[in-house]
């Protein structure tokens, strides 16, 4: 099947953030997921999504508060934070404020400390010392907590200073220094000391092992080292990420494949999509087309709505097609468009538009899926 298609328009992310405040849960969603996904740098969208979540009621924004973790702070978005927490008690801001810039909680911490909780200010005070460790102390105890991770799992402390030594680094280290450490991978000890590492080059945008991190995405023995590698691919997303993966993709296993379509999903870019549209030319497997389909769901594209209108008549992959039929409404909505097919299949099944949108889908779990 082929869609005729001469080029993508994508919506600039500052005129997507608007939808944030629509009043259909599935848009706001949505586009929520897909700002987080591409680590959107737009500014003002924790404000949006306190908004909305003030304007619809917690219970509809459980998705979108979660989203909102990866979202630009700024002194607006601090203080509407802690106007929320005032007002009620909305799920996951006192986390993010636990996560917000230092220099930012400094500059408002008096006020902080009459609305977060001991924990949240015990958090602050460890990425504070951390921020001032040399990185030899760092990366002495991120091995220690990678270890004891390894040995016997964390608790959610434990969990948070893994991310927040990960943070110190990518604040302290040199790029050389990691650089090399990656190249070492191998040879370091325990598992979680590696996931940590490749989180690390991602959000350090090391750029320069790309090739090792594509390589990792078949890795025949670790799949949390190649899901590591493939979430680290999307945050470098860059164009040679891209090109790379669609290069090497017809070759490769199976597992690769999986794992490459899980690093293009977040990449919102033009080159991304027409590649997600070339792999379908050339997919069969019916799990990994589903994943593909996942992933173009949400790229609000004209050409991205006839694949999903095609595979929901003649399906192809075992992607749930009420899921596609939710995204074709949501694509139609953002795009200005009138869509009464996709409207029809939305709202004439009350189950589908009650929903909201699933975001993970058992497309491996589906033990019969539709082709069978």
């Amino acid at each position: 099947m082929r869609i005729p298609s001469n080029q993508v328009n994508l919506v600039p992310n500052g005129e997507l953030k608007q939808f944030l405040l629509h009043d259909d849960i599935m848009v706001r969603e949505s586009v929520a997921f897909y700002l987080f996904e591409s680590w959107s740098p737009v500014d003002n969208l924790i404000q949006l999504v306190l908004e909305g979540c003030h304007r619809y009621g917690e219970e509809s924004s459980f998705a979108t508060l979660g989203f909102a973790r990866r979202f630009r702070w700024s002194t607006g978005a601090l203080l509407d934070a802690v106007q929320a927490l005032e007002r009620s008690q909305p799920l996951g801001v006192e986390e993010w404020l636990g996560r917000a810039p230092l220099g930012l909680i400094q500059s408002h911490e008096e006020l902080l400390r009459t609305v977060l909780s001991l924990n949240t200010m015990a958090r602050i005070e460890r990425r504070r010392t951390f921020s001032g460790l040399p990185t030899t102390e760092l990366w002495r105890r991120l091995t220690v907590a990678a270890h004891r991770f390894d040995a016997h799992g964390s608790d959610r402390e434990e969990h948070h200073d893994l991310e927040d030594l990960r943070e110190a680094l990518a604040n302290r280290e040199t790029r050389p220094a990691v650089l090399e450490k990656v190249r070492q991978l191998d040879q370091l000890p325990g598992h979680c000391l590696k996931t940590c590492l490749i989180d690390l080059a991602g959000a350090m945008k090391l750029h320069e092992i790309t090739p090792v991190l594509v390589e990792r995405l078949g890795d025949p023995d670790d799949d949390a080292l190649a899901e590591a590698a493939a979430k680290s691919l999307s945050r470098l997303g860059a164009p040679s990420v891209v090109q790379r993966i669609r290069a090497q993709y017809p070759d490769k296993p199976w597992d690769f494949r999986l794992f490459a379509i899980g690093a293009l999903q977040p990449i919102k870019t033009k080159s991304t999509e027409t590649t997600l549209q070339a792999l379908l030319e050339i997919e069969d497997d019916p799990a990994l087309r589903g994943r593909i389909f996942d992933a173009l769901r949400f790229h609000f594209t004209q050409e991205a709505a006839a694949w999903m209108r095609a595979e929901i008549r003649e399906p192809s992959s075992w992607m749930l097609a009420d899921e596609l039929k939710k995204a074709l409404y949501v694509n139609a909505v953002i795009l200005g468009r009138d869509d009464p097919e996709a409207e029809a299949w939305v709202f004439e099944d009350d189950d589908v538009a009650e929903d909201g949108i699933l975001f993970h889908i058992p497309v491996m779990d589906l033990g019969e899926g539709p082709l069978e």
